[in-house]
């Protein structure tokens, strides 16, 4: 439920009390874990905040690059992941980075 500005009688402004409660669904800092035994290695491009990568780790994949730029994008990918994706894999100091062997390639953009 979202509050609107709203104080109680006894003082208390719930929009403080619904702000705690964001922070405590994240207080275990859990992070989506990649397969103990992968199947397949794979790239995620145009990443986003990791949709791909958690459907194809739930497929057995193992994650080994990922490239992102939108900067909003890669704080959730950070907070899912414990990671941030690498930005334009057109600048040489980004491509050294790419792995050279993977198996899937995924992503797509919606961005025109």
């Amino acid at each position: 439920m979202i509050y609107k500005n709203k104080i109680k009688e006894d003082g208390q402004d719930e929009r403080l009390k619904e702000k705690a409660a964001q922070y405590r669904l994240f207080e275990n800092n859990d992070t989506f874990q990649t397969a103990l035994k992968p199947k397949f290695t794979f790239i995620d491009l145009f990443a986003g905040i990791g949709g791909f990568r958690i459907a194809m780790q739930n497929l057995g994949g193992e994650y080994v690059f990922s490239s992102e730029w939108d900067e909003k994008a890669k704080l959730t990918y950070e907070a899912n992941f414990g990671e941030v994706p690498f930005g334009d894999i057109t600048l040489e100091e980004i491509k050294q980075y790419i792995p050279k062997q993977f198996d899937v390639l995924c992503g797509f953009t919606l961005s025109k």
